[in-house]
């Protein structure tokens, strides 16, 4: 079961991950004219969303591998 710090982690990664969604598409919608996709061109993005969205993807990994050893109690 996820505690409190665990909840608030995934849910802080999924809004800036959205943010940052949103803001792409936006861009595609104005700018480019363009209909927006999910699609996120890694090298688009700044060092810091580079770092954060690596961070992001670690504590997602972290979670399924709780979810995966709570459900079949192995690592493998």
């Amino acid at each position: 079961m996820l505690v409190g710090r665990e909840a608030q982690e995934l849910l802080q990664s999924y809004y800036y991950l959205m943010g940052v969604r949103l803001k792409k598409q936006a861009a595609q919608i104005i700018s480019d004219h363009a209909a927006p996709d999910n699609y996120l061109e890694t090298s688009t993005l700044t060092k810091v969303e580079q770092v954060t969205r690596k961070e992001i993807f670690q504590v997602i990994a972290g979670f399924q591998l709780k979810i995966k050893v709570g459900f079949t109690k192995t690592l493998g």
